[in-house]
């Protein structure tokens, strides 16, 4: 059944996709997006991370008008929205509330790298969609739920560091925005927010030496004591992070775009993602991930393409609900303001990262 315009809710999720039907495997699926608060209007709103155009040459987060389907008469369409729900709404109403925050106060970057590794896993041959949605999952349980607590450490801030001359960071691409969103939503009661005031400060796992994880095991491994890092949790933190600087094997990917992490900054305390665990909630390898954030949610952000995403949350119906293909009134924002609105944003983000570097000078 489709679901009307007016009926979107925030924290939904909308998959743009071409074909007869999103359900169908392997029915290309090309975006995801959030869907927000309502603007002035009272129309739905979608936030999301897009690439630049001629239109709009501002890449990265972006917060529009929601436009229904425009099925063409075969019901095929280049713009068919298919919406999926979390049954959580106090899970929903977070994430939508994260994405607007980040999207308004702390802009990402579009990453094409980013994105260009992630289609390299996806496209892995595999035995259909069943066995990408098993890779994503064993994925995050190797490496995907220390870059979840990494980013929700981050959370009041910068989810992608500024460089050194103040420019945005590496950034994200669509799908690892949303489930970012989700994840980190479902986080705030396991993970410490670090103080994002603090531009001396950066969570870095990739920055993490050997002789930093011996520090960190002196300091946090405690087995007889409840509330304590547990050795296992912290032998798998520590291969995370020897993969991490090898990053071309921790995929498995032979044509892994990207390098080595930069060399340290001087005067910067770098500190490891572990250390903002809670682990009066018990051990990070036995944490209920499913109650916390959903099953379907269970992916490496950084490697979850739309089409493994909506695959891995249909595969979870306690957790996510498929409300079908969008419909309703288009009511279309003009071009020259979505423009104008972007241009103002991105001068505004260079403006904060410029000044959040240059505080690190005082």
């Amino acid at each position: 059944m489709p679901i009307d315009i007016i009926n979107v809710e925030p924290g939904d999720l909308i998959f743009t996709y071409t074909g007869a039907d999103l359900a169908i495997p392997g029915t290309p699926t090309g975006h995801v997006m959030i869907a927000g608060q309502a603007d002035l209007a009272g129309i739905a709103t979608q936030i999301h991370q897009v690439r630049s155009s001629m239109s709009n040459p501002y890449s990265g987060s972006q917060r529009e008008r929601l436009v229904p389907n425009s099925a063409k008469g075969t019901g095929v369409s280049a713009s068919r929205k298919r919406i999926l729900r979390c049954r959580s709404r106090e899970l929903a109403a977070v994430a939508a509330r994260l994405a607007l925050y980040w999207q308004r106060w702390f802009q990402l970057e579009f990453s094409e790298t980013r994105v260009t590794n992630a289609t390299y896993f996806e496209q892995k041959p595999r035995s259909g969609a069943t066995a990408l949605v098993a890779d994503l999952r064993s994925q995050f349980a190797a490496t995907g739920k220390f870059r979840a607590i990494k980013y929700a450490a981050r959370r009041n801030g910068f989810l992608s560091y500024p460089d050194e001359e103040g420019k945005s960071g590496k950034g994200m691409f669509c799908s690892m925005f949303v489930a970012i969103c989700y994840q980190i939503a479902g986080l705030g009661d396991y993970v410490n927010a670090a103080d994002y005031t603090d531009s001396m400060l950066r969570i870095s796992d990739k920055k993490m030496r050997t002789k930093d994880c011996s520090s960190i095991k002196k300091t946090l491994v405690d087995d007889k004591k409840s509330g304590c890092c547990k050795s296992a949790d912290f032998e798998a933190y520590k291969t995370y992070t020897q993969n991490l600087r090898d990053q071309q094997n921790l995929y498995e990917l032979g044509n892994f775009v990207g390098g080595k992490a930069g060399a340290r900054q001087k005067k910067v305390s770098y500190r490891p993602s572990i250390e903002y665990w809670k682990f009066e909630k018990g051990p990070i390898g036995s944490a209920d991930w499913a109650r916390i954030f959903t099953k379907g949610m269970m992916v490496d952000a950084k490697i979850v393409m739309p089409r493994g995403l909506y695959d891995s949350l249909v595969d979870d119906p306690d957790g996510w609900i498929d409300l079908g293909d969008l419909t309703g009134e288009q009511k279309f924002e003009d071009p020259t303001d979505i423009k104008a609105r972007a241009e103002l944003l991105s001068q505004d983000m260079a403006r904060q990262r410029q000044s959040w570097v240059k505080s690190r000078a005082k």
